[in-house]
Order: structure tokens, then sequence, then C-alpha cells
């Protein structure tokens, strides 16, 4: 049995595909990997994913990333600053700090830089 899954598609304009133009079609996954600026920020099933878009995220997709990280998109706390602070000065791996905070990594990342850490060693970050 696939655990492929079919989703509908809305282009900004009009796009050639197959000799034809299209505003819209559907296209089926059975997995979906998303790149941003090189960095891996997406890596499911496509049996997970209920909605795909692009630009601002729906409510209901900020529901679903919120079952698995509960604090994403979420204004963050003095504890939690502080907490990412901690974690952050020593030296915890990336997944500790996403389960721990509830949070992406995106967020993890774009906090740390606002709040003037240092980048981790190696990487760059923030």
């Amino acid at each position: 049995m696939s655990s492929e899954q079919e989703f509908r598609v809305m282009f900004k304009g009009p796009q050639w595909v197959g000799g034809e133009q299209l505003v819209h079609g559907a296209v089926r996954l059975d997995h979906v990997i998303g790149l941003r600026g090189g960095e891996r920020v997406l890596n499911v099933a496509a049996s997970d994913l209920s909605i795909l878009t692009s630009g601002d995220l729906p409510a209901n997709l900020v529901a679903a990333i919120r079952t698995v990280q509960p604090r994403a998109y979420s204004a963050w706390t003095a504890d939690e600053e502080a907490a990412l602070r901690e974690m952050w000065e020593r030296g915890a791996e990336i997944p500790a700090m996403v389960s721990a905070l509830g949070r992406r990594w995106s967020g993890i990342k774009a906090r740390a830089k606002k709040l003037g850490l240092p980048p981790r060693a190696g990487s760059g970050t923030p």
C-alpha cells in the first residue's frame, strides 16, 4: 500500500506544465523535504501533512506544528529566554533545545541571535 498523499496546489501566476499553462493542479507526494538557504528545515512523510502552503501560515498549520512543538510561534517569556541562554552557553545539542523549549529550531536560532548569544562552535549560528 502506498503512503502517497495528494495535495492541491495553486500557483502565484500561470505555469507551463507538460505543454499547457496551469494556475492550479495537484501533486502526489510520499515524502517532503524542505530546504531554506541550504539548511534542511522539513523532513516529513506526506501522510503526516495536512496542508502545504507558502506565505502566511494558516491557523490550522500552526496548530499542527504545535502538536509537536507546543510553544512554536508563541511569544517568548523571560524564563524561556533564560533557559535558552543557559542551554546555549553550556553547548546543549540542538534536538535537546528543541525538545526542552517546545520550539522550532529556526525560532531558537532567531531568539539566540536577538539575545546576542555567541555563534555555536563550527556552525556560525546564530
